[in-house]
């Protein structure tokens, strides 16, 4: 997931009615929707004829959701495990080899807090920092590494392409489609199989 830039907080609280559950933010862009699926929520767009209780708006939740996320936390190297080590280890080779002339700033293992109070967060791409957090419950299984690393390498390559890096955008999937491809080419490489005897797929 990408950390998005910071949006001016929407002030107010719209009441709407007949919308069953709270799975629901009010659509204030239709740019929004992808990020609000990410996040475990649905888009709706209102008129004056719902009313009856408080909703958000899409900003909102992406204003929380960049609040939580900026709590996330880079796991020390002395608290990593010998698989972990291993696994972070292929996952900076990796993208080391993806960006020989402007990789992200590190790439970490970390502890990321939920997205929202509906989904986990595997990985986060920070656009202050440029760095790569990939959250420890990923950390075990180097195919979950890999695929998270992929989806955040996504938006650093699509950071430096347009200046964005919003979720599962066509620029985000042309650019995990693109490291995914370099990433298959690099672990064929026989220089690095020494990388590959530690890990667990």
């Amino acid at each position: 997931m990408g950390l998005p830039k910071a949006y001016p907080e929407n002030p107010c609280t719209l009441v709407l009615g007949s919308v069953k559950g709270n799975d629901v933010v009010v659509r204030t862009s239709s740019r929004w929707d992808r990020m609000v699926k990410h996040l475990g929520y649905k888009s709706l767009s209102i008129g004056h004829d719902t009313m009856t209780r408080s909703i958000i708006t899409d900003i909102e939740l992406v204003r929380q959701s960049q609040e939580r996320l900026r709590n996330a936390e880079i796991v020390p190297t002395h608290k990593l495990t010998p698989k972990t080590i291993a696994h972070l280890n292929l996952a900076r080779e990796i993208t080391k080899r993806v960006f020989p002339f402007s990789p992200p700033a590190g790439v970490h293992a970390a502890i990321i807090p939920p997205a929202s109070d509906r989904v986990r967060t595997a990985g986060l791409y920070s656009l202050t920092t440029s760095e790569v957090y990939i959250d420890m419950v990923q950390m075990p299984r180097l195919h979950n590494v890999i695929d998270t690393l992929v989806h955040e390498l996504g938006h650093h390559r699509q950071f430096q392409r347009t200046g964005e890096a919003d979720d599962l955008t066509p620029g985000h999937m042309e650019a995990m489609q693109y490291v995914a491809a370099e990433a298959v080419k690099i672990a064929a490489l026989s220089e690095l199989e020494h990388l590959f005897k530690e890990v667990t797929w």
